[in-house]
């Protein structure tokens, strides 16, 4: 089978051929969709946010599949499933708390042990999360970033006739647009730059209130939203958010920063900003991402904008840090 490697902490993917992992103790999950994520990205381009990474390793951990092989697992053969990225212990006082995504042993698929990006994946049965047969597999494969953007919306504590400013207009901040506005705000807009065009163009057709791409239109919505989402993870995106908010609002970070960023803390104290972060997703926010997707609350078909079979994910990396994709999807 081919898969997606990280040899190492340089720049850049291999894909090689491989043998099918060998039964054993844990399923293994014949993988339909794979899709990729910003900190797949990241890995493939700068590898100085996740030196805590063991390579080499087979990359990926967004994923829809179905059980091939069950193991010891109790799962049925043929279960479709989707794939949570955290391995956590279960063990530890956060796990015991409902918080397994504070876990302290936690490993991450993909990153720690071996992932998704492989016809199949033979994975510890604590991150297969069963889903109903369904579910069409690309929509599978983006229940784990969703439940990301999802996480972010619990953190936010958005109400009814809010107003919600998010910046970051990629796959996570597209999604979280769209749980916004199932949340009651009342106004919703996006913030990204020039050079996000078509991921602000799908904003605008998922129903944001406006796109802001300039500092002259950033000026315009100063000190007006009682919400702000920051997906950038860049120091202007949080600049961005510290002059978007309203006086005694809520900010609310989502993003991985690939260099550390710096906080005017008498601004936030001064104006009595709430400033909060949020990281992946606990077990009872996956099972809320699965209903609002499977019950058609939330469609993010079309946030899928690119396929590639898994022999053409050079390109596919390239295209999506060329900002050419929206979601990219592999297939096998």
């Amino acid at each position: 089978m081919k898969a997606v490697i990280k040899e190492n902490l340089k720049p850049g993917i291999c894909i090689r051929e491989l043998d099918p992992p060998a039964a054993q103790k844990d399923p293994i999950v014949r993988i339909e969709a794979a899709a990729l994520c910003g900190s797949d990205l990241h890995m493939f381009e700068d590898m100085s946010s996740y030196q805590f990474a063991v390579t080499p390793v087979i990359m990926g951990h967004e994923a829809c599949g179905v059980i091939e092989y069950s193991g010891d697992s109790g799962l049925m053969a043929g279960q479709r499933v989707v794939i949570d990225s955290v391995l956590s212990c279960g063990e530890c006082f956060y796990c015991r708390t409902g918080r397994e995504n504070l876990c302290v042993n936690r490993k991450t698929v993909g990153q720690q042990i071996d992932g998704v990006f492989a016809r199949y994946a033979r994975l510890p049965k604590r991150v297969l999360i069963p889903v109903p047969n369904h579910l069409p597999a690309e929509q599978g494969a983006c229940l784990e970033p969703f439940g990301v953007a999802l996480r972010c919306i619990e953190q936010a504590g958005i109400c009814p006739g809010d107003t919600v400013a998010i910046i970051g207009p990629g796959p996570i901040g597209l999604m979280a647009m769209l749980l916004a506005r199932h949340s009651g705000a009342a106004t919703v807009i996006m913030v990204g730059t020039p050079a996000d065009e078509m991921r602000l163009n799908l904003a605008r057709q998922l129903g944001a209130d406006a796109v802001i791409c300039s500092p002259e239109e950033l000026k315009q919505h100063r000190n007006q939203y009682s919400v702000v989402l920051e997906w950038s993870g860049s120091q202007g995106g949080f600049l961005s958010a510290c002059e978007l908010v309203a006086a005694g609002g809520t900010i609310v970070v989502g993003a991985i920063y690939s260099r550390e960023a710096h906080v005017d803390m008498n601004t936030l104290v001064r104006r009595e900003i709430t400033l909060k972060t949020a990281r992946s997703r606990t077990y009872s926010t996956w099972k809320r991402a699965i209903d609002l997707v499977c019950k058609q609350v939330v469609d993010l078909g079309p946030i899928v904008t690119h396929r590639y079979p898994v022999e053409a994910a050079q390109e596919a990396f390239e295209q999506a840090l060329a900002r050419k994709s929206i979601k990219t999807v592999l297939t096998f």
